[in-house]
């Protein structure tokens, strides 16, 4: 495998390679921000309204059925109740307003960066 690890100035000259937990290796500020936060941080995706009503949804109808098993009546007879619990539910969806998000891996200069630094060196954790 080869690697610029010859260049930089964070090589170890037992290793002769970088071995290091400094993370001013990585220039690019966003990239570098975005591991400060550990292995165990998740990058957050957008808010999804649609995947939101279908929980919602799901966890209605479970009820719904386990509701009408235990009290012998049919799941119909909770329709309307249903359908007017799922009309609010998307009124407070749709008129819920956005709010930014921090999605640093979808943006095309992070990954190039990141897909750069992932050509030059071997990156290990132990």
């Amino acid at each position: 495998m080869n690697c610029d690890c010859a260049n930089s100035t964070f090589k170890d000259n037992h290793h002769q390679h970088i071995v290091t937990g400094n993370l001013d290796v990585i220039e690019h500020v966003e990239l570098k921000n975005l591991l400060k936060k550990g292995l165990n941080y998740r990058d957050q995706a957008p808010p999804n309204k649609h995947k939101t009503k279908k929980a919602v949804k799901n966890a209605l109808d479970e009820y719904i059925k386990k509701k009408s098993s235990k009290v012998s009546k049919p799941e119909i007879m909770f329709a309307e109740w249903r359908n007017a619990i799922l009309a609010t539910v998307q009124t407070k969806l749709d008129n819920y307003p956005s709010y930014p998000y921090n999605a640093v891996l979808q943006k095309s200069h992070v990954i190039d960066e990141l897909n750069s630094l992932q050509n030059q060196f071997c990156f290990c954790t132990y």
